[in-house]
């Protein structure tokens, strides 16, 4: 898995920003990304789903804060997003 900038990506069609984790983070943040499933086997499982699961993850791991008033604010904006949801 090489690194990637999405927002250098031409198929994006928005970027929100959760939260800031200090530098030291990123290796565990790839890693956890990594080995995240992607649960293509469900209908209608899409990148949202992904990303919301990875989040929860990385809260579990208490790389981010989940008590931190703006990133809930902008998760709730991402779940709100999911498919079937609007």
């Amino acid at each position: 898995m090489g690194d990637s900038d999405a927002r250098k990506s031409a198929t994006i069609s928005e970027l929100i920003h959760m939260c800031d984790v200090p530098a030291s983070n990123i290796t565990a943040i790839k890693e956890a990304a990594r080995n995240a499933p992607i649960h293509n086997e469900h209908p209608g499982y899409n990148c949202q789903d992904y990303i919301l699961e990875l989040l929860d993850d990385l809260e579990k791991e208490g790389i981010i804060d989940e008590t931190d008033p703006d990133y809930q604010m902008k998760k709730e904006l991402v779940t709100a997003k999911q498919e079937g949801r609007a």
